[in-house]
């Protein structure tokens, strides 16, 4: 019997901090969540961290380290299906004025302390628990480079 090759689907979750405050990004549906979205291919995984922290919070930034990696595997419209997020610490670059009109990507962006975040409608409740992990000081791995 044939084998197919799983389809793979990569993203990036980008944590910004600055001075005790994180960016979040308004999504259409008016919750919260970090600059996040999936890596173009051939994109670089900084690449697409700095893609994403610009096109949904408005914010350059400088790619530092990586926080964690998740994966699942799920059945797909092909058979097996995998899904890659790999969350990446990132220092803003110049201006820290976040984006405050709506596009195609967030409603806008702001800076939020951990407090303000557990007060307002999140994305996914797993924000925050990945937020209180690097204000306690997470473990931070060196970025993995392209092969």
């Amino acid at each position: 019997m044939p084998v197919t090759a799983p389809e793979g689907f990569f993203y990036v979750m980008v944590v910004v901090e600055h001075e005790g405050r994180f960016l979040m990004v308004q999504e259409k549906d008016h919750s919260w969540f970090l600059p996040a979205g999936a890596i173009e291919p051939p994109e670089e995984l900084g690449s697409a961290v700095m893609r994403e922290a610009w096109q949904e919070g408005g914010i350059m930034v400088k790619p530092l380290s990586l926080l964690k990696v998740e994966y699942r595997w799920y059945p797909g419209e092909h058979g097996l299906t995998a899904w890659w997020r790999f969350t990446i610490r990132a220092s803003p670059k110049g201006e820290l004025q976040p984006k405050q009109l709506p596009d195609a990507y967030s409603l806008r962006a702001g800076w939020f302390t951990i407090k303000e975040i557990e007060g307002i409608k999140l994305r996914s409740p797993d924000v925050l628990d990945i937020l209180k992990d690097v204000a306690r000081g997470a473990p931070e791995l060196p970025l993995p480079t392209a092969v």
